[in-house]
């Protein structure tokens, strides 16, 4: 079956894999624990996906998950010894067409490239990457350098933001493109030389940023928040103003959502009439109105099962988050969790002229500054990363490292988007 595929491990990778993946292709899952599952039911919409709570390593296990049957099994285990041995399993035990795993060390990726299976360096493993070489559109160079992923071939996707640029406009740092393909001919590249769609381009350079840059290249990036969805839910109280509308329509416009639902609390059915009169007065992209909701959080459970590969963009006021029972953060953590998407709460700041991201350690940072710099590039504005600096006191070497590479990494993402990123230092808690 070309549209399922079997991933074996819901670590980090995994889970981002899963997240990625969930809306193309049939997914089933395998692990000896069900709590990254759990917390995946609560981020996405698990109708397509099949999770089998069991040792990989056991061969009912995989036949249970039906290995056979499927385009691909991904092995996303970063103990290198379980992931061989579920490889060696696999590949004696099991006629299956693609088996790709992450290897970890030289011999590992030794061991399993000996097997036929496709080795993705832990190095360079990402979601991404692994999702760009299921869709074969990235490869990592093998038998030569030091094997850990500094020389990857990408094709180039027609909607890359690279697409259609001369070198010299790109001027890449910490990276070098090496050759192209095109059309079964080598180019040299030079300065003037213009990168076209369906490129084949060998890439080299650092692999964190390797990262990045094959992301971009070979992965149509979608601009936020249309990831989640390109419809935008509006929940109101009725007491919202044209000052709100007007923010809203600002946003909406800016990352070019389709429409808007907007749902209008039983209470404020008796402002019916003017929220009507300022959608049709403020909105300049289409929508509808749903009045006589209950309780928000019970009406969105109820309204999601058939939004949830639409829902782009979750848009509420201040005023309905005041007239809840809730402690106010406990509320918008479980909008956000039920409706599986951003959330937007206009405070009449617009336009948005600046941007603060916290770079935090307990973060995904890579993460998060795509993200951020993704919805900066969409405004047109001003990114901040906020980073606080260890103590000179008490901090750990490690703590210390670890502040250093975050560094590095807000420094390596702001020159791959081209996009400068001021960095406000903080000292203490």
């Amino acid at each position: 079956d070309e549209n399922r595929i079997v991933i074996i491990g819901l670590n980090v990778i995994g889970r981002h894999l899963v997240q990625t993946l969930h809306r193309e292709f049939e997914i089933t899952c395998i692990d000896f624990d069900d709590s990254p599952y759990e917390e995946l039911k609560k981020e996405i919409d698990t109708e397509k996906i099949k999770f089998i709570r069991g040792d990989a390593t056991s061969r009912l296990t995989l036949q249970d998950a039906n290995i056979e049957n499927s385009s691909a099994v991904i092995i996303t285990f970063t103990t290198e010894k379980i992931a061989l041995e579920v490889a060696r399993i696999i590949t004696s035990y099991f006629n299956v067409s693609r088996v790709i795993s992450i290897g970890v060390t030289p011999k590992g990726c030794e061991i399993l490239s000996s097997m036929n299976i496709e080795v993705e360096n832990i190095f360079s493993a990402t979601a991404n990457s692994l999702r760009n070489r299921i869709m074969k559109t990235t490869k990592v160079a093998s038998g030569i350098g030091i094997g850990m992923g500094e020389i990857l071939e990408i094709e180039l996707h027609p909607n890359s933001r690279l697409a259609n640029k001369k070198l010299s406009d790109i001027a890449p740092i910490n990276w070098r493109i090496g050759i192209i393909y095109r059309n079964g001919n080598i180019i040299i590249p030079e300065d003037d030389t213009v990168l076209k769609p369906r490129d084949k381009v060998v890439i080299l350079g650092e692999p964190n940023v390797l990262k990045t840059v094959s992301e971009i290249m070979s992965f149509d990036f979608i601009q936020f928040p249309h990831q989640y969805g390109t419809t935008a839910i509006s929940l109101l109280s009725g007491a919202e103003d044209e000052n709100f509308f007007e923010e809203m329509n600002y946003a909406l416009s800016v990352f070019n959502l389709k429409e808007v639902v907007i749902f209008l609390s039983k209470k404020g059915k008796k402002y019916e009439e003017k929220i009507i009169r300022l959608s049709n007065e403020k909105l300049t992209i289409p929508h509808k109105l749903k009045t006589g909701i209950s309780a928000p959080l019970s009406s969105l459970q109820q309204i999601m099962p058939q939004l949830y590969a639409h829902c782009g963009l979750l848009v509420t006021s201040k005023q309905l988050i005041s007239a809840h029972r809730f402690n106010k953060r406990t509320f918008i953590k479980k909008l956000i969790e039920i409706s599986r998407a951003p959330l937007l709460l206009p405070l009449n700041t617009f336009p948005y002229e600046k941007m603060v991201l916290p770079i935090i350690k307990d973060f995904d940072i890579q993460h998060l500054l795509e993200g951020g710099l993704e919805i900066s590039l969409s405004l047109k504005n001003e990114i901040t990363a906020i980073l606080v600096a260890p103590s000179e006191y008490i901090a750990t070497e490690e703590e210390v490292k670890h502040f250093g590479e975050m560094k590095k990494m807000v420094s390596d993402m702001s020159l791959i988007y081209k996009k400068k990123i001021k960095i406000l230092l903080k000292e203490g808690n």
